[in-house]
């Protein structure tokens, strides 16, 4: 039998997200880790919407909220007070947690 991509197997295109977007970059460097080039990184997101969207053009497709000191709790009052279209986390990290500043939390808390 031959499975044919579609809806059940979650490859179908998604909708175009509602314009403009919100992006939330949150991301924390910790202490006893190498350190994150968080603000590099958030400037590529930014250079990659220039690109595909114009220069003068892309704040009119998404808005970028950011937060390169996160918290735990400041990180889950934005997520659930902003409702992002796209989040993007940067920091270390085990498969059952991140490292944000004040400790870590726990992924099934996301």
């Amino acid at each position: 039998e031959r499975l044919v991509a579609g809806p059940s197997l979650g490859v179908e295109r998604p909708d175009p997200p509602p314009s403009p977007f919100t992006v939330l970059f949150v991301g924390a460097n910790v202490e006893k880790q190498l350190p994150l080039d968080l603000e590099g990184e958030m400037e590529r997101m930014k250079t990659a919407f220039h690109v595909h969207f114009g220069a003068v053009n892309w704040k009119d497709f998404a808005f970028f909220e950011h937060d390169c000191q996160a918290r735990a709790t400041s990180m889950m009052e934005q997520i659930m007070g902003g409702e992002p279209t796209v989040l993007h986390i940067a920091c270390h990290g085990e498969p059952e947690r991140v490292h944000l500043k004040g400790g870590p939390l726990d992924s099934t808390k996301l």
